[in-house]
């Protein structure tokens, strides 16, 4: 502390802005030709990333959920097809902290909410 000014240690390496060190996407798909149903279950997984740089202080980090997709689709017919959707099933938190997650101080916590659909498809 010197005339009232914090000096915060600047790390010498840091990951890359905006980019996880790992991403896992895995896909769950069932489709019945006879019965004209389709059905996919996906999910995505991402490391924390910087969000955010400082010269001085910690780094913001996001940490993103595990995200988890589902889809029904049945045809109707020949040439109709109906789908429901749900976008991130789950809705679990999405964090960001100071640092990494094990020391840092929490700046944010939020859910994005689920997004559901509905459609109806004609192919001629």
């Amino acid at each position: 502390d010197r005339d009232g000014v914090i000096d915060f240690p600047t790390p010498r390496q840091r990951p890359l802005y905006d980019q996880s060190p790992y991403v896992i996407n895995l896909d769950l798909s069932y489709d019945n030709p006879r019965s004209g149903t389709t059905c996919t279950l996906s999910a995505n997984l991402t490391g924390e990333r910087i969000s955010l740089t400082t010269a001085q202080g910690e780094d913001l980090y996001q940490h993103p959920p595990v995200l988890v997709d589902f889809g029904v689709s049945q045809k109707l017919g020949r040439n109709l097809s109906l789908r429901f959707g749900v976008r991130n099933l789950l809705d679990d938190d999405y964090l960001e902290t100071y640092g990494s997650r094990a020391e840092g101080a929490l700046y944010q916590k939020y859910q994005r909410g689920r997004t559901y659909s509905l459609s109806l498809s004609a192919e001629f």
